[in-house]
């Protein structure tokens, strides 16, 4: 009932000429999502990439071209087009320049106030705040590098998992053995590994599973605050821990399962990627759809089109009524 009231409402205020229409996102096919604080970006099929959600400080400016690769951060994006230079775009929580280096590269991360960026000889270069020691790229060659506020993580080529920053957060994020892996990713307490045969790993704090060899085989996995959601072989996706309840309104509540939430928690569907939020979070299905679901005040969850796309004071205040 207040998705109808609020849809009529847009209805009436673009007929009246009290919105001015904005170029929106279709709900299309993606091949690639990516979630930030208060707002998601996504790769269309065709290479061009889309954001939703917050319009604070330009965070969903994503400049004109095809992409490769995309990552959202704190009302700010970054992204790799497919010629290989990085760009971004919005702003961050620093008074250093969010402008993405030159060169060619093959992924950029981009978090609350840094971003790294590995470029096409695998070499890390970071940009941004470095308070905590997270910008202080190792030597090496790397093929994959994930973000949190107080500390960075590299995967190397070799496989092994490196992480640097802040050193009293280190201690808690007990080293990964097993590997090598093949991709990795970070919540604000705890790191996990996926090796080539879909054997998950992970380690630290806050975190039912902290350490232990998560059941089944996996082809994607994504951390959040307090919990993970990965994709198994068979495309199913399972989450575990704190932060996937009461979907539609973001509360944060335990989820107790062996196997993660209950269905009511996640999509119907099969799944290819997921990407995990503090907030929110999205997954792409095999079809190239996508739902996202958890916190929704500004409209981060809705994918896309719902609010067509009016102007963004009005979107944001119609988001805050939705989220009620």
């Amino acid at each position: 009932m207040k998705r109808l009231a609020i849809s009529l409402l847009v209805l009436i205020l673009a007929a009246a000429g009290g919105a001015a229409l904005l170029p929106g996102p279709d709900d299309g096919h993606y091949s690639h999502v990516s979630v930030g604080s208060f707002h998601s970006c996504g790769i269309r099929k065709d290479g061009s990439a889309v954001c939703w959600g917050s319009t604070h400080k330009g965070a969903l400016d994503v400049p004109a071209g095809n992409y490769r690769q995309i990552s959202a951060g704190y009302f700010c994006g970054c992204g790799v087009r497919t010629d290989g230079s990085a760009v971004c775009w919005g702003d961050w929580n620093s008074q250093l320049p969010l402008k993405a280096p030159t060169g060619e590269f093959r992924q950029v991360t981009v978090d609350f106030s840094h971003a790294c960026g590995i470029r096409a000889d695998g070499t890390l270069v970071c940009w941004g705040e470095n308070e905590y020691g997270g910008g202080d790229a190792p030597e090496g060659a790397f093929v994959d590098v994930q973000l949190e506020t107080y500390f960075t993580c590299g995967l190397l080529k070799s496989g092994i998992i490196s992480c640097w920053g802040h050193a009293e957060t280190i201690k808690s994020i007990v080293s990964i053995t097993d590997g090598p892996y093949v991709t990795m990713d970070v919540g604000p307490f705890h790191v996990c590994g996926l090796r080539a045969d879909g054997v998950l790993r992970c380690s630290g704090i806050q975190m039912a599973a902290a350490g232990e060899e998560l059941p089944g085989r996996f082809i994607d996995v994504s951390v959040g605050h307090a919990y993970l959601c990965a994709v198994r072989s068979d495309h199913a996706l399972i989450c575990r821990g704190y932060g996937v309840g009461e979907s539609l309104k973001g509360v944060f509540t335990p989820v107790k399962s062996d196997d993660g939430p209950s269905s009511e928690f996640v999509p119907a569907g099969t799944f290819a990627s997921v990407d995990a939020g503090t907030y929110h979070l999205c997954a792409v299905r095999t079809d190239g759809t996508v739902s996202c679901w958890g916190g929704n005040k500004h409209c981060q969850s809705e994918l896309p089109s719902f609010l067509g796309s009016v102007a963004p004071g009005i979107r944001d205040f119609l988001c805050e009524r939705l989220a009620r």
